[in-house]
């Protein structure tokens, strides 16, 4: 299905989809236990995610998430049953299509509801209804992405990284498939845009965000390292002290200090 399908049938569900209900993660709290814990992360973006049935409807209560708060990848399983909406940029991805970049207008009224929620606010049944209504009209209006230019399609790769850097086998070639370029252009434009290359901004995002998960919570060396992408333990270490210079359980011991203090 090409994206302005997947569009029309999405503005069409949310026009039917009277039950909308909605969980939100506004806290890390209750989002996976110690046992689950391998498949968390976070970004820091606002993502929705509905599950669907076997027709493409929705068949369950909605999920927002608010940025930075550490919550449950989708597992490989689950995609075909799944849509998400990824926030800043607009980035869709409709069971298992490609992920899509969007525009449209009702991007900025739908993130200015959510930014009323990140203190906590409660979670009204009319905010349900008005999410319904604006979700229905995003994607009314969208539009794919223009043809990216060299340099806002460089941007679009890195929003890409900085959203999916928890996974493990992600790579190079996939995210130069991803925007229809080879890896070896992908390497060349990031070195003229960024000054560094894929990879290296793809152990940045790791790294920020291993940091955001130490500050949040303590969690055993091999949890962190799996958090963020990494399947060995001693390179996350390696690679945390060259950042850092300090180990991560230096580092978590320095912060716990610091909370005592």
């Amino acid at each position: 299905m090409d994206f302005y399908g997947q569009a029309r049938l999405l503005a069409d569900f949310f026009s039917r989809w009277t039950d909308c209900r909605m969980v939100l993660f506004d806290r890390d709290a209750g989002i996976g236990s110690k046992a689950e814990g391998l498949d968390l992360h976070c970004h820091e973006c606002y993502e929705i995610r509905v599950p669907l049935d076997a027709a493409g409807n929705p068949a369950g209560a909605m999920e927002l998430v608010l940025p930075g708060v550490m919550h449950r990848a989708i597992p490989l399983e689950e995609i075909r049953d799944t849509f998400s909406i990824s926030f800043d940029p607009l980035i869709l991805r409709y069971r298992q299509e490609t992920s899509c970049f969007f525009t449209s207008p009702y991007e900025e009224s739908l993130t200015a509801i959510f930014s009323g929620l990140k203190n906590g606010a409660a979670l009204q049944p009319a905010f349900g209804e008005e999410c319904r209504l604006l979700l229905a009209l995003l994607f009314l209006r969208a539009k794919a992405a223009a043809e990216p230019t060299h340099g806002n399609s460089v941007e679009l790769m890195g929003h890409y990284i900085d959203h999916y850097y928890y996974r493990s086998n992600f790579s190079i070639r996939e995210l130069a498939q991803q925007f229809g370029y080879s890896p070896n252009y992908v390497q060349r434009c990031f070195r003229k845009v960024f000054n560094v290359t894929p990879r290296e901004m793809l152990l940045e995002c790791r790294m920020r965000a291993a940091v955001r998960f130490m500050q949040k919570k303590q969690y055993r060396i091999k949890e962190l390292a799996a958090m963020c992408g990494f399947q060995d333990v001693h390179h996350f270490s390696k690679t945390f002290r060259r950042y850092y210079g300090v180990s991560p359980s230096g580092y978590a011991a320095r912060l716990k200090k610091e909370k005592q203090n």
